[in-house]
């Protein structure tokens, strides 16, 4: 009964908590394979791991008190390693997964998996050795403490270390890519040992709870800014496919908000069901990777590997909307001097007069 319970309240809350994570990425879903192997590499191999180093650690510390040994477990030797296992999958995915880690939220949300895992795991082993030491009252203090006020602290150690290789992968200099992820693992890591060292400490769980949770909303901040910053990127790296007709006007408005993602999404499950909605999904996921990839070409430099990505989505895009029934649309040009615009143009960059913003004829005023 007890392993039934503890397995159910160690599985149950993490899913919870991954699902938020992935409503999180509002723009470009991350492919559910890498999210899935993201997930089990910290919940499997980096548990075992991390139990196999800790283990020889512990061996080799035989000379110091039993008290002596878990005090230096816990507040170094466990942040050291846990943070180090966790980091080896995102590590694997930036530097061969590249194309699918585009950023700082992309980041947090595959560091905030492999947390869940091995938290998950971690919490499973708690659950089962509280019953075992004080059975049932002992058991669901540890089940409270360790889902819920500290349910997502290994969530927040390896989102650290994610966002700082987000950041890494747009930065210019290289200095900056080499050490920023050097940073937020030693983040993670410091992170980590604050939590351990303020619980063994004599009145140190309220310090805990307040450094944790402080850290916990400071990602939820970066995420949101992350966010926005890709709803920018979206806006204005798409408008120029506009021009070259690779999306209509009409899908760029669409694109460029949320709410008006979610309103054609509803719109073509009522046209044609399932299959126009999936439709339509990929070709919102495919225009917004090209945005994305657009500004990484632009950030970073040119790049072999980016110019292609941009071709080859500038060539699925049209497919998919003929798919979806719709015709190519000409380019946006003024009337007056037929220079081609921007779908949110309201006026001519080369001769300067008003745009029509739904007509795109020029203004009679």
């Amino acid at each position: 009964m007890e392993i039934l319970l503890s397995l159910l309240v160690a599985i149950l809350p993490t899913i919870g908590y991954a699902l938020l994570i992935w409503f999180m990425d509002r723009y470009e879903k991350e492919p559910w394979p890498l999210l899935a192997v993201t997930f089990v590499w910290g919940a499997v191999p980096a548990v075992i791991l991390a139990l196999i180093l800790e283990a020889i650690f512990g061996w080799s510390m035989s000379a110091l008190s039993l008290t002596g040994t878990r005090l230096f477990t816990g507040t170094i030797v466990a942040p050291l390693v846990e943070e180090s296992v966790k980091a080896l999958a995102l590590v694997g995915l930036y530097l061969f997964l590249r194309s699918e880690f585009d950023d700082v939220l992309d980041g947090i949300i595959y560091g905030a998996l492999v947390g869940m895992g091995f938290g998950m795991t971690e919490n499973l082993v708690y659950f089962l050795r509280s019953f075992a030491q004080g059975g049932w009252d002992e058991w669901a203090a540890t089940v409270f403490v360790r889902s819920v006020i500290f349910g997502l602290n290994h969530a927040f150690y390896s989102s650290l270390f994610g966002a700082s290789l987000g950041y890494a992968r747009l930065a210019r200099m290289p200095k900056k890519r080499l050490g920023a992820p050097i940073l937020g693992l030693a983040a993670a890591m410091l992170a980590h040992a604050f939590h351990n060292t303020a619980l063994a400490a004599c009145g140190g769980v309220l310090l805990a709870i307040f450094a944790d949770w402080s850290g916990i909303l400071t990602i939820l901040v970066l995420a949101i800014l992350a966010l926005k910053r890709e709803a920018s990127w979206i806006t204005t790296e798409l408008a120029e496919e506009v021009s070259l007709g690779t999306l209509s006007s009409e899908d760029y408005a669409t694109l460029s908000s949320l709410g008006g993602r979610l309103k054609a999404y509803r719109q073509k499950g009522r046209e044609g069901g399932w299959h126009k909605m999936r439709e339509w999904r990929r070709l919102a996921q495919q225009a917004t990777e090209l945005a994305f990839k657009k500004y990484q070409l632009r950030q970073r430099g040119e790049d072999a590997a980016t110019l292609a990505a941009i071709t080859r989505l500038r060539t699925r895009i049209p497919a998919l909307r003929a798919e979806l029934g719709q015709t190519a649309s000409p380019p946006l040009v003024c009337q007056s001097c037929g220079h081609t615009l921007r779908p949110d143009s309201k006026f001519c960059t080369r001769c300067g007069k008003p745009v029509n913003a739904h007509t795109k004829e020029e203004s009679p005023c």
